[in-house]
């Protein structure tokens, strides 16, 4: 289904004002025109060249052409890399977002973690986060039990039958991951990750502008 992008503006808000983790989505309302997108994916192919920018910019002084050309060429990569990780794990009846909370658990497989800790950790909802949980645990691949120290409260952790499966599909998941940057040498790898950083902060600041409500002043 398509999003449009007044949707998507209203959950970047939302983003923003919790003080989420942004995901690869969220760059585009402040970088780019309304694209559409699908789900997570960025679906705009025919990327502008410098000499467009540069003639848009002609028309809209705010448009910085290099600014907008990495953006778009990061919303780009960034949503082709999520298709690739899509198609690889649907083989294995998993979506984004189990993998990601079985991921946060195996990082250390003998340490329970709260719903709520794994909903921060995962960057989704409560509610959201009670779903994913209740699919896992059908599967036998997590289990929620009691805490101890607060019987009110659950934990959650990986099931050996849920460890066994991370196991059988990582390195498979890895090899595409390693293929995908094979073309990136380790100096260049080590520089994107602090251009990376910087960009994150970025986006940052345009969610502290938005929270003042001063990213529309000229």
């Amino acid at each position: 289904m398509k999003k449009r992008w007044g949707a998507h503006a209203a959950r970047q808000a939302k983003a923003c004002t919790t003080n989420r983790v942004l995901d690869n989505n969220s760059l585009a309302p402040y970088y780019t025109a309304p694209y559409e997108w699908r789900g997570n994916m960025f679906e705009l192919r025919d990327l502008p060249d410098q000499d467009t920018l540069r003639a848009l910019a002609r028309r809209i002084p705010e448009l910085d052409p290099t600014a907008v050309e990495v953006c778009l060429l990061t919303l780009r990569a960034a949503g082709d890399m999520v298709a690739l990780f899509n198609t690889f794990l649907a083989r294995y009846g998993l979506t984004q977002g189990r993998f990601t909370v079985m991921m946060v658990l195996f990082r250390d497989p003998e340490e329970s973690l709260t719903p709520s800790i794994l909903a921060e950790k995962a960057g989704v909802t409560r509610a959201t986060m009670t779903g994913l949980l209740d699919g896992l645990e059908r599967e036998g691949l997590v289990q929620r039990k009691h805490l101890a120290s607060d019987r009110r409260s659950s934990g959650v952790r990986l099931t050996a039958k849920g460890r066994k499966f991370l196991e059988s599909i990582l390195p498979g998941h890895y090899r595409r991951v390693a293929a995908l940057m094979e073309p990136v040498s380790e100096p260049e790898r080590k520089r994107l990750v602090g251009l990376m950083s910087k960009m994150r902060k970025g986006i940052s600041r345009v969610c502290e502008m938005r929270k003042k409500g001063t990213e529309t002043q000229s």
